[in-house]
């Protein structure tokens, strides 16, 4: 309970922090233009159709910049990670140090000279949202782009059946892999059932039930093997006659199933009820760092409590290809019909 609780402390810490970061960012160049107006109004400089074609500019940009970051950083997560996301944390520090950067040379060359230049100070404001716009495209670039393309085949194996699927991955992490490997689990395995491999014992059953016993001895053999051949027969008669009933209800259930699974097939987990494949705890156990990226040869395995995903990594080979000119006229050939040939 413990750990579940400061797991889930610190998700709502970092989504605190993101957004707290992307509202300051946000804020900080219409904060750039409020202030002159604010603090020293009268001693600015007139500036009339270029800074209100600033002012649009900076309007349409901000509001790219919003939809996009709402795009891409608040979607509600598929999975909450163990780890945090290394590239999605670079990208928060980037901005911190980038809106900093622009708070101290705007309170060194601006607000403390009292600048009147007032379309220069729009241009700065301008600046930084031009500068918030490339880092959102760098956003773009690591996070979903960069994964695009495939460079690495994940084979997972469910252990308890030993049902396996391949699929092709771009550059992840260990653990964006395996929630990778989950979300394609639920829609392409097969339903776990237990009760599917055990197999009704009717079939052997049967060819044990009964049985004959001839005695190839001389017609004077002595009484102590004829008796010994009445008492197996009597055996055997008892044991079928006990377990009848329960030869009778296996045969029926084998029946039961082989009617049923003319109708019936097993499906995805993802078509079945909802407890089968929502809200369930899996454990990521790796060796490596579960923040690297993959490499050859890396494996990790997925646990639940009935069963586990044992996932290997490969990486797609280098293909190498070369061309070879092959001349049109090398493959062809002429027939040449004389003219005294009848036909």
């Amino acid at each position: 309970m413990e750990d579940s609780a400061h797991l889930d402390c610190s998700r709502h810490l970092g989504v605190a922090l993101a957004g707290a970061l992307a509202l300051l960012a946000f804020l900080t160049p219409l904060a750039f233009m409020l202030l002159p107006q604010l603090l020293w109004r009268e001693e600015l400089e007139p500036c009339g159709t270029p800074c209100e074609g600033l002012f649009i500019s900076v309007a349409f940009k901000l509001l790219i910049l919003l939809l996009g970051s709402w795009a891409l950083f608040f979607r509600r997560p598929k999975a909450f990670f163990p780890r945090v996301f290394v590239f999605r944390a670079l990208l928060m520090v980037l901005v911190f140090l980038l809106v900093v950067s622009y708070w101290l040379f705007y309170g060194v060359r601006i607000l403390d000279s009292r600048d009147r230049n007032y379309q220069g100070v729009v241009q700065y404001a301008v600046s930084l949202v031009d500068a918030l716009l490339f880092v959102h495209y760098l956003a773009v670039v690591l996070l979903e782009l960069r994964q695009l393309q495939p460079q690495f085949t994940l084979k997972a194996v469910r252990s308890a059946d030993g049902a396996s699927r391949f699929y092709n991955v771009g550059h992840l992490s260990i653990q964006r892999a395996a929630v990778w490997i989950l979300e394609n689990y639920y829609h392409d395995f097969p339903v776990y059932n237990p009760a599917l491999l055990n197999l009704p014992k009717s079939v052997l059953s049967k060819k044990m039930s009964g049985f004959k016993v001839y005695s190839l001895g001389e017609e004077n053999s002595t009484n102590n093997s004829t008796g010994q051949s009445r008492a197996v027969i009597a055996a055997a008669a008892r044991r079928r006659d006990n377990s009848h009933n329960e030869y009778y209800y296996e045969e029926a259930e084998h029946e039961r199933r082989a009617f049923l699974e003319r109708y019936l097939t097993a499906g995805p987990t993802i078509q079945y009820h909802k407890d089968r494949w929502l809200a369930k705890q899996w454990t990521l156990v790796s060796e490596e760092p579960v923040t690297n990226g993959l490499k050859d040869g890396v494996v990790f395995v997925l646990k639940r409590q009935d069963f586990s995903l044992v996932v290997s990594t490969k990486k797609i080979p280098f293909f190498k290809l070369s061309e070879e000119f092959v001349d049109p006229k090398s493959h062809k050939f002429i027939m040449r019909l004389q003219s005294e040939t009848s036909v």
